[in-house]
């Protein structure tokens, strides 16, 4: 599928936990861009799959991948019609998304529905592969130590009221960057020319400034 080129896009990339979600929304609204949660829709097909109540097979996920309806109104997330924003958050979902994401048919899937999104005014892509996958001169790349990913976690499960233990929580993010970055299709990797940024001390007010001032000074350079 071809990008639009003349759409604006601002892909954040990076490790779980790092803030590409609030950071992405800040940089949304501030804008007028619409946001995507790239791993959101990884999430939905964990979430059927799970769904389904027995063992799936690789064309089972595939076909789910490329016939489901996923949308982003506002900050809620629907799949085929149905708000699941609270349910594709769950620890079990957790757990599935790194193996569902590392199967090709599904990431083909998936990516052609993340490039259908490129659409005026702009876009702020966030997940993983988001450098690679949009053709931007604007792309940035979020870490941050597993510890501090682990405690953000834990504050965002306990505003929903879902409570783990911390080290099943940590636990869990050291093995996904593991699996994320050792899978044999689009490993988790940095894109050569994005800007790497640590938010392990600075919060995503702080992040999403530091973004924004670059994206208008470079966008600044490039109408001259």
């Amino acid at each position: 599928m071809k990008q639009d080129l003349s759409v604006p896009v601002i892909a954040i990339d990076g490790v779980a936990g790092a803030g590409k979600g609030t950071v992405a929304k800040i940089i949304g609204k501030e804008l007028g861009f619409t946001v995507l949660d790239s791993g959101a829709l990884y999430r939905c097909v964990a979430y059927l799959a799970l769904k389904l109540g027995r063992p799936y097979s690789l064309g089972d996920l595939s076909i789910l991948a490329r016939r489901m309806l996923v949308r982003f109104p506002g900050e809620r997330v629907t799949l085929n019609y149905i708000d699941v924003t609270e349910q594709i958050r769950a620890h079990e979902v957790d757990l599935l998304v790194p193996h569902v994401a590392s199967i090709p048919e599904v990431r083909s899937a998936v990516r052609d529905a993340q490039i259908s999104l490129r659409l005026p005014p702009g876009l702020v892509p966030e997940g993983r592969d988001m450098g690679y996958i949009f053709d931007t001169p604007h792309r940035f790349y979020l870490d941050a130590e597993p510890e501090e990913r682990a405690k953000r976690r834990m504050r965002q499960n306990a505003e929903r009221r879902v409570f783990v233990e911390f080290s099943e929580v940590l636990e869990a993010i050291i093995e996904r960057d593991k699996l994320d970055s050792e899978r044999t299709h689009s490993p988790l990797r940095r894109h050569p020319s994005a800007t790497l940024i640590d938010t392990t001390k600075f919060n995503e007010v702080e992040v999403a400034s530091f973004i924004l001032t670059h994206y208008r000074h470079d966008s600044l350079l490039s109408a001259r």
